[in-house]
């Protein structure tokens, strides 16, 4: 800390200096020499002619440096003017980094990354003018290389990174937190535009699987809310992971109804099987349960319908619903609850059905829905889990004499039919679709207005 800075007053024979013949041949002015310091050596402003010459912050671009004479006047001149550089120690400029480190973290929690960066341009451009404005005025040099060159653009780098990690944790809670309520893509497109108002309706082809519980008023008498909320949370916990098991996206819960979706851009056959596996694994997950003699091993029925849907947010001001629209919506509801009167468990439409080569499928026949205009062919997916069921999987036989009293049904042959269904419910007396349609059968045959076709009008 003993030396002194040599502060440089300009480039090549800024100090005043005079040439050596005009001292012989006495052509300098008595003011030009007296009272002053005279340092006598070679000072050359040619390139090719210096002798001793010595690379500065002042050496020119044609190779002329400051000459040996010259800085030795330099540093007199400092030392007379008291005028030399001060340079900052390194423990001074230690505190100067901590303390732009310090600003830095503030900026960084306190604005905006959209200003961030030109808060950083600020706070390194008042670096510089202030390190300019001390050497100019104070001769005081602070070192500023460190700081705009490296920490700034070190720490802008790491201030990017650590935004970009806290973004991606944030969506991912944001994700795993929507995602319990909405599709993937959706919790994607709510996280980059978060506004639904922005979402638009899409239409696509898609599958959706209707449940209800049974008995689900009586349950909820019986219990206290808080007994009935955490019953249905184990329930819904094996309905859904069965949906999702199988690809799908549950939609929409209310009470003890489930809606659940399998969405494509096209008819793909697979999508129909998706929806199929699930349902046949839910009523193994429940069968399971029942077993266990467990409260949330409820009796579910379930209607599976196929065709074009729209999915798209509804509602307005502050509140928002992610829904399924569209015919096949509450035509897979009805089916659904037309598995009350035919006491089956699971029932699909002829669209559904069409695609199960796989899975034992029976016609059901012809129905014409509460509400609806058409009538809709249905079929009951046979489960291996259900004794019933289980009969008519290992009895072909009995299945087509079903088939058969079916179709002289809708032929209009009452007594042929009626006789053939209680064939059926004597090899299986707990057939639900069988004691329908001998009831069926026996109003035909005692009501004074009997059906122009096989259609089961419920309206």
């Amino acid at each position: 800390e003993s030396r002194l800075w040599l502060n440089f007053y300009g480039p090549q024979r800024t100090i005043k200096t005079i040439n050596y013949t005009d001292v012989l041949y006495d052509s300098i002015s008595k003011d030009d020499v007296q009272n002053k310091i005279i340092f006598v050596g070679h000072s050359e402003n040619r390139q090719p002619y210096q002798k001793d010459g010595f690379h500065t912050v002042y050496s020119q671009s044609n190779g002329v440096d400051l000459s040996g004479v010259e800085i030795g006047a330099t540093a007199s001149a400092n030392l007379i003017n008291r005028n030399s550089l001060t340079v900052v120690t390194s423990a001074y400029y230690f505190l100067i980094l901590t303390v732009h480190a310090f600003v830095i973290t503030f900026l960084n929690r306190h604005v905006t990354l959209k200003y961030l960066v030109f808060a950083l341009a600020g706070l390194a451009g008042g670096y510089l003018v202030l390190s300019a404005a001390l050497f100019a005025f104070q001769n005081i040099w602070l070192p500023w290389q460190i700081l705009l060159y490296v920490q700034t653009p070190v720490a802008l780098i790491a201030i990017l990174l650590f935004r970009y990690s806290e973004l991606q944790i944030d969506r991912k809670k944001i994700r795993q937190s929507f995602g319990y309520y909405l599709p993937d893509k959706i919790v994607d497109r709510i996280i980059k535009h978060a506004d639904p108002q922005r979402e638009s309706f899409e239409t696509l082809y898609g599958i959706c699987l209707a449940s209800d519980a049974a008995q689900y008023t009586a349950m909820a008498e019986d219990l206290a809310p808080e007994v009935l909320a955490e019953t249905m949370n184990q329930y819904y916990e094996h309905l859904f992971q069965a949906v999702e098991n199988h690809q799908g996206i549950v939609i929409d819960i209310a009470g003890d109804g489930m809606m659940a979706i399998w969405v494509g851009d096209k008819d793909k056959a697979e999508l129909r099987n998706h929806a199929c596996q699930a349902a046949l694994e839910i009523f193994s997950r429940l069968n399971q349960l029942k077993n266990q003699k467990n409260k949330a091993a409820l009796a579910t029925r379930i209607g599976i319908h196929a065709g074009y849907i729209t999915l798209g947010h509804i509602g307005t001001g502050g509140h928002y619903e992610y829904r399924a629209f569209g015919d096949i919506v509450n035509t897979s509801n009805r089916i659904e609850q037309l598995g009350k009167r035919l006491q089956c468990r699971l029932i699909v439409s002829a669209e559904v059905a069409a695609s199960l080569s796989q899975l034992p499928t029976r016609e059901l026949g012809q129905f014409l829905l509460p509400g609806k205009k058409t009538a809709i062919t249905l079929y009951e997916l046979l489960d291996p889990n259900n004794a019933s069921n289980l009969k008519l999987i290992q009895n072909e036989t009995l299945l087509h004499t079903f088939d058969y009293a079916l179709k002289q049904y809708q032929d209009r042959h009452w007594q042929q039919a009626e006789a053939i269904f209680q064939k059926v419910l004597i090899q299986s007396p707990d057939d639900g679709p069988s004691h329908f349609y001998l009831h069926q059968c026996q109003q035909q045959l005692t009501s004074s207005y009997q059906q122009s076709n096989g259609i089961i009008d419920l309206a």
